[in-house]
């Protein structure tokens, strides 16, 4: 039998980290939480799955203990109820346009 070389394949954790590069997202959420911007209730970051949202999220958290921080999901996943999942679109819809 031949002696097969073995691929070495280097995998990497998709979980969030709480020590990422902030780059210019420091300077943007710095610019969120100045007092003279008390109108500003909601903040939302977005992008593409594995883009590091969380890792942003959590990271800026861990450098700044004085602040509270609440997570909500609006993540979106196709069921085999349509009408459920556009009841759920209509939720979402209301939930990011409220004041």
């Amino acid at each position: 039998m031949e002696n097969k070389e073995r691929r070495k394949f280097e995998f990497k954790k998709l979980t969030p980290s709480d020590n990422t590069k902030m780059e210019g997202y420091n300077q943007a959420l710095e610019f969120v939480f100045q007092e003279d911007n008390e109108d500003v209730l909601n903040v939302a970051l977005a992008g593409n799955f594995g883009s590091g949202k969380s890792s942003v999220i959590r990271t800026y958290e861990s450098n700044h203990k004085d602040l509270s921080f609440i997570y909500v999901s609006l993540a979106h996943f196709e069921g085999v109820n349509k009408d459920k999942d556009k009841e759920n679109d209509d939720i979402k819809v209301d939930f990011c346009h409220q004041r």
